[in-house]
């Protein structure tokens, strides 16, 4: 069951074969824009090899909740930079693969780590989410996004990442018309991750334009 708000609605999706059951839960504050995620999420393509498929893939992004709440889940996707690392090792203890979430295409003004972005780093806005839209291309663009982003989430004992935001730089006029040059960056970032933490769990929501080296 999805939890949205207080509203339950269901929701299931198609992975390996089988019928899945996802459930998701985040605040009502957050509900319109990770209802949309979620939407998203029935589609996503994971990146790396799963050896155990979740019956439930619970989504909070927010402030942290009571740590039993949080147990209803196999994986859980949750913000960094608003949640400690206490909460990320008793989930672990409780047997919870926590994921992180990473936009790959923007990053929030909100962010802790927004004020490190640098202007020439931003192609544009996006006014929905009240962030910037990155320059992927830029080889520092990407350290950052790895160094910053992934591998310190990775470092801090999150299992894997759902990376999010694909599709941003389609929002600017660079990304539109040179969309595979930002295709290729990502993938290049997915693949220095696999290359340095090949057992780290990778779900690109709708990632299906990505070439099939980083799907293997």
């Amino acid at each position: 069951m999805l939890l949205v708000g207080g509203m339950e609605i269901g929701a299931t999706a198609q992975f390996k074969g089988n019928r899945q059951e996802y459930r998701m839960f985040w605040p009502l504050v957050s509900s319109f824009r990770f209802l949309r995620t979620f939407i998203a999420i029935l589609c996503f393509s994971s990146l790396s090899a799963w050896a155990e498929s979740p019956e439930n893939v619970g989504f909070y992004y927010g402030d942290e909740a009571p740590i039993s709440t949080l147990y209803g889940y196999d994986w859980l996707v949750l913000q960094p930079d608003m949640v400690a690392e206490a909460r990320i090792d008793l989930l672990g203890k409780g047997g919870i693969k926590p994921l992180a979430y990473v936009a790959i295409d923007e990053i929030a003004r909100s962010h802790q780590l927004y004020l490190n972005i640098r202007e020439d780093w931003v192609l544009g806005e996006n006014p929905a989410w009240d962030s910037v839209i990155l320059d992927i291309t830029n080889q520092d663009v990407q350290e950052f996004i790895l160094d910053k982003l992934i591998f310190a989430a990775v470092s801090r004992g999150f299992q894997g990442v759902f990376l999010d935001t694909l599709d941003s730089h389609r929002l600017t006029e660079r990304g539109r018309s040179r969309t595979a040059e930002f295709i290729k960056a990502q993938a290049s970032i997915i693949s220095a991750l696999k290359a340095r933490h090949p057992d780290t769990i990778v779900i690109a929501n709708r990632g299906f334009h990505l070439p099939a080296s980083t799907k293997q």
